[in-house]
């Protein structure tokens, strides 16, 4: 009488536990398909950023642009090595935190 009772008790027991197995798997691989569909949309979104340098980074139509953009005679503007500034570190390094000068 105690082996059936204890068979019968086994097997709610297992049934119980197989459900909830089964739950969390589902689950599991709901999971694993959203990620798997952000993955592809990601790798989608990142050939199309490839693309889009590709065409854009290309000879042709670099020349287009610069064309297009440059051609008001407000092209590139160059500018001599005495027009900039620049910082004296040994400055900055001497001073505590103090405001460095720029220098010509």
């Amino acid at each position: 009488m105690k082996k059936y009772i204890f068979l019968i008790l086994f097997f709610t027991f297992g049934i119980f536990l197989i459900s909830s197995i089964k739950n969390e798997t589902r689950d599991i691989e709901k999971n694993i398909r959203n990620i798997n569909a952000k993955i592809f949309t990601l790798y989608a979104e990142l050939h199309e950023a490839g693309l889009d340098y590709d065409y854009l980074s290309s000879p042709t139509s670099l020349s287009i642009l610069s064309e297009n953009f440059f051609k008001d005679g407000h092209g590139l503007n160059f500018y001599s090595p005495r027009q900039f500034s620049y910082i004296n570190l040994e400055a900055i390094n001497n001073s505590n935190n103090q405001k460095a000068e720029l220098t010509k």
